[in-house]
C-alpha cells in the first residue's frame, strides 16, 4: 500500500511524508508547490519505466530526462492537459523500439491514474457527526466529496462505508 500525508503548521508549507521519506511542499515559492510534484511523480514513475524498458533490452543508457508540462483550464480551477517529453540524449532506439517504449512507460501508475480518471474520495477523519446533502445524498457521518469530474445526480447514490455519495461518471 501507498500511503502520504502532509502536515500544515499555520503557515503556507506541507511538510510531506511518505512511506520512504519526507519533503516540504509550499504554495508560496517555499517548496515545490503540489502540481509541481504531481508532475514530478509523474516523470519519476515514467522514468522508471524507461529504465526498465532500456535495461531489459540491453540498450545502452547514458542517462535520460522526463519534462512534464501541465496547462490550466481557462479558469485556473484545474488542468486542462499534461503533455511529457522523454529525452533519451545519445540512446538510440531501432523504429519498432521507439512504439515499444512509449507503449510500455503506460505501465507507469501515476500515468494510469491522471489517464484514466479514477476519482478521488475525500474525507474528513477527526470530525465526527457532520450533516451533510450532496446533490440529495444526505448522511451525518463524515463528508466526502471528489476530485473528479463532478457528480451525476441522475446516477444516484452509493453507499462507500457509510456514507452516501453521488456515483460519479467518469465518461
Amino acid at each position: 500500500m501507498y500511503k502520504a500525508s502532509v502536515e500544515n503548521k499555520g503557515d503556507s508549507k506541507y511538510y510531506a511524508i511518505t512511506r520512504h521519506s519526507s519533503f516540504v511542499l509550499g504554495t508560496e515559492g517555499e517548496g515545490a508547490n503540489p502540481i509541481d510534484a504531481l508532475l514530478a511523480s509523474l516523470c519519476s514513475c515514467l522514468g522508471h519505466y524507461v529504465h526498465d524498458y532500456l535495461t531489459d533490452h540491453q540498450i545502452s543508457n547514458e542517462g535520460f530526462s522526463i519534462e512534464a508540462k501541465a496547462e490550466t483550464t481557462q479558469d485556473k480551477a484545474s488542468l486542462a492537459a499534461i503533455s511529457v517529453g522523454i529525452d533519451l540524449k545519445n540512446t538510440q532506439l531501432a523504429s519498432p523500439q521507439d512504439s515499444e517504449l512509449l507503449n510500455f512507460v503506460q505501465n507507469c501508475k501515476v500515468y494510469k491514474i491522471l489517464n484514466g480518471n479514477p476519482g478521488v474520495l475525500i474525507s474528513l477523519t477527526s470530525i465526527a457527526a457532520h450533516n451533510v446533502s450532496l446533490n440529495g445524498c444526505e448522511e451525518s457521518t463524515s463528508y466526502l466529496s471528489s476530485m473528479a469530474t463532478g457528480w451525476n445526480p441522475k446516477r444516484g447514490c452509493a453507499l462507500v462505508s457509510t456514507v452516501q455519495v453521488p456515483i460519479l461518471d467518469l465518461n
